[in-house]
C-alpha cells in the first residue's frame, strides 16, 4: 500500500497522472495507512512456550520441504525482506507470524545463506 502511495506520488511529480486523480487516490488510502501507522508491531500477548514450539515446527516443517515448499514457508513468515548485494537489510514478518510470537523467537540479525544452503554439501 505504501509502495503503491509512493509510485503514485513519483508518476504525479513526473506528470504522468493529474492532479485530481491523485488527490483522490491519496485521499482513499490515506486513512489505510494511518491504521497501519496505528497498528502494533509487536505480536500480541503469546505464551512464550507456543511461539516456540510454532518456530520448532517450523523448522521440522523446512528440512522435509522441497524447494517450492520452503519458498512458501518463507512467504508465510516475511512479508519482505530487503537484500544489498549478499547482506540482508531488513526484513518484516507477515501477521500470520506475528500471532504466533515468531517477533519474540526469531533473531533480530538475518544473514543470508549461499545458494547452495547452510548445509554442508552432501
Amino acid at each position: 500500500m505504501l509502495e503503491r502511495e509512493l509510485d503514485n506520488a513519483t508518476r504525479h511529480a513526473k506528470r504522468e497522472i493529474p492532479t485530481d486523480l491523485y488527490l483522490a487516490e491519496h485521499a482513499r488510502i490515506s486513512p489505510e495507512l494511518d491504521a497501519l501507522e496505528t497498528s502494533p508491531s509487536v505480536s500480541p500477548a503469546v505464551d512464550a512456550e507456543d511461539a516456540v514450539a510454532a518456530l520448532r515446527n517450523l523448522a521440522a516443517a523446512w528440512r522435509n520441504a522441497s524447494e517450492e515448499a520452503q519458498a512458501q514457508l518463507i512467504r508465510a513468515v516475511y512479508g519482505r525482506i530487503s537484500v544489498d548485494g549478499e547482506r540482508v537489510v531488513s526484513v518484516e514478518l507477515t501477521p500470520e507470524a506475528y500471532r504466533h510470537g515468531f517477533d519474540q523467537v526469531l533473531p533480530e540479525v538475518v544473514s543470508l545463506a549461499r545458494p547452495a544452503g547452510i548445509e554442508p554439501a552432501t
